[in-house]
C-alpha cells in the first residue's frame, strides 16, 4: 500500500491510470476496490489482476490531502492513521510480515494494544469540533473491511464520491 499511495500521489491529476498487481502484505487498497488479491487466490492473483488492467477497468479514486507538522498538501489515497494505528502498522516490521503475512499486523496490533497510550487531540469535520484524550485517530478515503478504525461511527468509505478529505 505504501508503494502504491506514493505512485497514485504523484498522478494525482495527471490523467494517467494507474496499474495496480497487489504485492505487498494487506494490499488494503486493492482488496477495497476490489481488485483479485493473494488473500483471494494464492496462486492466480497476479494473472487476474492483470487481466483487470488488461480489459481497461478504471475506477476513479478521490484523493484527501494531508498537512501537518512534517508534510504539506501530501496526497492520500487510503488511509491517515495516528496514534494507535500508526504504532501497530510500524511495528509489524518486514520479517515479521514475510514470515505471517497480514497476521502480523494482528501480533502487532495485540502487543500494541497492550502500551497504547492517549493523547489529546482535536478534529474539526464539517465545521463541528470534538476534542478529548484518544489512543488513536484513523481518517480513511478508502478501506478494506479488515480495517477496524476506518469503519468508526463518522461515516462510509467511499474513495470515488466526488468529496476531497483536507487533513491538517
Amino acid at each position: 500500500d505504501g508503494t502504491v499511495g506514493a505512485v497514485a500521489g504523484v498522478l494525482v491529476n495527471t490523467g494517467v491510470p494507474l496499474g495496480i498487481v497487489p504485492r505487498g502484505t494487506a494490499n488494503a487498497f486493492s482488496v477495497a476496490l476490489g481488485i483479485p488479491t493473494h488473500i483471494d487466490d494464492p496462486t492466480g492473483f497476479q494473472n487476474a489482476a492483470a487481466d483487470v488492467i488488461l480489459q481497461g477497468h478504471v475506477k476513479e479514486v478521490d484523493t484527501a490531502i494531508v498537512t501537518t507538522s512534517e508534510v504539506n498538501d501530501y496526497p492520500m489515497i487510503l488511509l491517515l492513521g495516528i496514534g494507535y494505528e500508526a504504532e501497530m502498522v510500524e511495528a509489524a516490521d518486514r520479517d515479521l510480515k514475510n514470515a505471517l503475512g497480514p497476521l502480523a499486523y494482528i501480533i502487532s496490533g495485540a502487543q500494541k494494544l497492550l502500551s497504547a497510550e492517549n493523547f489529546k487531540a482535536k478534529v474539526i469535520v464539517d465545521g463541528e469540533t470534538a476534542e478529548g484524550d484518544v489512543a488513536a485517530i484513523t481518517v480513511a478515503n478508502a478501506a478494506p473491511p479488515f480495517s477496524v478504525l476506518a469503519h468508526g461511527h463518522i461515516g462510509e468509505c467511499i474513495y470515488d464520491d466526488g468529496e476531497q478529505l483536507e487533513c491538517r
